[in-house]
């Protein structure tokens, strides 16, 4: 989100993905019908991938100066 209020110099694009990963998380967990909560949802094993995956492709992308951090 940081990355995201960065380039676009405005709160209003940052608060939209704020609201699209809440509205997301709590969509799939309200699916499952005996969910555990270290395997589902944006705090669990499959949301911490996730954030690793992007947080790795936005370094890389910084070193290869296609984005600036």
């Amino acid at each position: 989100l940081l990355f995201l209020r960065a380039n676009s110099l405005s709160v209003l694009i940052p608060s939209i993905m704020h609201g699209t990963i809440n509205g997301a998380g709590s969509l799939a967990v309200a699916f499952l019908v005996q969910n555990n909560d270290l395997y589902t949802g944006i705090t669990g094993i499959s949301g911490f991938i996730v954030l690793v995956a992007i947080n790795i492709l936005l370094f890389a992308l910084n070193k290869m100066k296609l984005v600036k951090l």
